[in-house]
Order: structure tokens, then sequence, then C-alpha cells
């Protein structure tokens, strides 16, 4: 029962290898046919899509980071405000009054 297990298995990436080899082929020829400006403008895109994209995306990430940082500090800022009691109290403590 093993061996019928192995014997699939190969025959599936065989097929597997084949099918990519022939899609390799094909795209090949396409590239073959397509005119060199055609191609250069197709590289240029895609080398400023593989930088540009990872790019905005870290910024993304660091600006919401801040924003959420700055968010905490505002809200731990509102929230020392709105107790005046132990504003009052300290004053006493410290004879600030």
């Amino acid at each position: 029962m093993k061996r019928m297990h192995r014997y699939q298995l190969l025959a599936l990436l065989r097929l597997t290898f084949h099918e990519f080899f022939y899609l390799c082929r094909k795209a090949a020829g396409i590239l073959a046919r397509t005119p060199l400006p055609r191609l250069l403008v197709a590289g240029i895109a895609l080398a400023l899509l593989l930088t540009i994209l990872p790019l905005a995306l870290s910024l993304f990430a660091l600006f919401l980071l801040l924003k959420i940082l700055l968010f905490c500090v505002v809200m731990a800022v509102r929230r020392t405000r709105r107790r005046p009691g132990q504003l009052e109290h300290a004053r006493r403590v410290y004879g600030q009054e």
C-alpha cells in the first residue's frame, strides 16, 4: 500500500514539474516576442512596485502606531484633569495653596 502512495506522489510531482516548465517555456516565448521598450517599462514598473509598496506599508504602520501612542497619552492627560481632588490634596500636602 505504501508503494502505491509513493508512485502516486511521484506521478503528481512529475506532472507538476511538467506543467511548470511548460508555463516557463510559454512565458519565455511571450517575452521573446515582446518589444524591448515595453520590457523596460515593465521592469521599471515591477522594480518600483517592489520597492515603494513595502516603504508605503512601513510608513503607514509607523504613523498608525504613532497615532495610537498619542491617543493613549491624550487620554491619560484627560483622566488626570478630571480628578481635581487629587490635585487639591497635593497642594495642601506640599503647602502650595
